[in-house]
């Protein structure tokens, strides 16, 4: 065998098993938003996004950085269709951590209000709960029925 032709033999071998580990270790957009959105519950102490009420209340500022994780993993896959929902989420966790530690409850930054208003307000769409539904089908830590 000439030495090109096993130059060209080696760098086809190579292109082939990079493409094969490449395709086989990569999540699709929806399983590592999942993943990395149920890590961020998880280091808040919870399983379940419907138990970070409690955390608000306990540990206020463990929910914001609940919050934090969930708008980080968001923003890393925003390729996923379901980003939206969980950044709105982890905004809302956030936001609700700076109210929930204020030392006076009347007297929260109006801009922090603000914010929680409007993030309510889209949470409310119907599109946004739809795809908040679909995604609670594909991630079990986001299902309200576990």
């Amino acid at each position: 065998m000439k030495h090109g032709t096993r130059l060209v033999a080696g760098l086809s071998a190579l292109g082939l098993m990079g493409a094969f580990l490449t395709g086989c270790g990569s999540k699709n957009p929806d399983e590592a938003l999942c993943e990395d959105a149920t890590a961020a519950l998880e280091a808040a102490g919870v399983s379940q996004a419907k138990d970070l009420e409690k955390v608000i209340q306990e540990d206020p500022a463990k929910a914001g950085e609940a919050g934090k994780g969930m708008r980080e993993a968001a923003e890393k896959h925003k390729d996923s269709e379901h980003a939206k929902p969980v950044e709105l989420t982890g905004k809302l966790m956030e936001a609700a951590g700076k109210v929930a530690t204020a030392e006076d409850p009347t007297k929260v930054d109006p801009a922090v209000m603000q914010e929680i208003t409007q993030l309510s307000k889209e949470a409310t769409s119907s599109d946004l709960k739809a795809n908040a539904d679909e995604f609670a089908k594909k991630c079990p830590a986001f299902s309200s029925n576990n």
